[in-house]
């Protein structure tokens, strides 16, 4: 009904003032009925829902219902982090120009770096009374095959054959350095015989290092001697300083009891020397003091030839 007043009250809005009259012929009232139509289809589609027909209406969630949590979703991995690139460390200046380049002036010759627990001598070494290489008495190279190592066994066998029964280790510069123990001497260079050369640990029930001191120092004017065998294929020279008797005493107890079997693989090259530096001692009768010899008393020849260390690497060579 509602729709029918409308289209009514439309085609009054159509007639003329005088709409009692007769309709009037022409093509007035086809395009009155046109445009009834169309007001007609606007009227329809703004009385209908707006919704889209045939379309379901959503249900409205019940207020008392319980809400499932969304499902959780899986751990993520943690991203991958590159490790830091470390920058390697540039190789230290071993060679001494290079080191005083860089420092801009002179620096003293440094000894060789520890190696696992091996000590290290003081480079350069103490000025000595004597120097005398040992080339000449012996062929420590043995043909181009020998190392390191065998030039310490081949040391060890003299000294031990002259008497040297305690001898000690250090690392140097290209090879190592073997000390013997402080010994007395006569005025010829001669070990003192009797049991007055020194004093051993199992020679007395109660050794102790301040006897040992007050022995072989506390005692009429003597002469003594200390010697460093240095093997090394470094040119070097040595200090201004001077060797104290008590230095010499604490070299024997700071060593190393052997060598380590590293040295078995470093070759004895051409370049490898054999040095003696021989330190002299005087015990001044009256004041009880040591003083260093230098420069020695004696030739280095005969300090190896009356300490019998020249015989017994003479007796080395001839057993090859």
């Amino acid at each position: 009904m509602k729709v029918r007043e409308r289209l009514l009250r439309t085609e009054l809005c159509f007639r003329s003032p005088g709409a009692h009259t007769p309709r009037s012929r022409g093509p007035l009232p086809v395009i009155r009925w046109i445009l009834s139509g169309l007001i007609l289809t606007g009227l329809l589609l703004g009385g209908c829902d707006s919704s889209t027909v045939g379309e379901e209406a959503s249900p409205s969630p019940d207020p008392g219902a319980i809400i499932a949590p969304p499902p959780r979703l899986p751990p993520q991995p943690a991203p991958e982090v590159e490790p830091p690139v470390m920058m390697p460390m540039p190789p230290p200046a071993y060679e001494r120009a290079e080191r005083e380049e860089a420092a801009g002036g002179d620096l003293p010759e440094m000894a060789a770096p520890n190696t696992d627990g091996f000590p290290a001598y003081p480079w350069p070494p103490e000025a000595p009374s004597s120097l005398v290489s040992l080339s000449e008495l012996f062929d420590f190279s043995v043909g181009g095959s020998a190392s390191l190592f065998d030039v310490s066994e081949s040391l060890r066998t003299a000294l031990r054959e002259s008497g040297y029964l305690e001898r000690r280790y250090y690392a140097a510069p290209g090879g190592f350095v073997m000390v013997t123990r402080l010994e007395q001497t006569d005025e010829q260079g001669t070990p003192l015989a009797d049991g007055k050369r020194y004093l051993l640990p199992d020679d007395a029930g109660d050794f102790s290092f301040v006897a040992y001191i007050r022995n072989l120092f506390f005692a009429p004017e003597g002469y003594y001697r200390f010697i460093a065998f240095v093997v090394t294929d470094r040119a070097y020279t040595t200090s201004d300083s001077a060797l104290a008797e008590d230095t010499a005493l604490a070299r024997l107890r700071g060593g190393s009891v052997a060598l380590p079997s590293v040295f078995r693989e470093l070759p004895f090259s051409d370049d490898h020397r054999v040095d003696a530096l021989i330190y002299e001692f005087r015990l001044v009768a009256g004041n009880a003091t040591v003083e260093p010899v230098t420069p020695g008393r004696l030739p280095p020849e005969t300090h190896l030839e009356h300490s019998g260390l020249a015989s017994a690497l003479r007796s080395l060579g001839d057993a090859r």
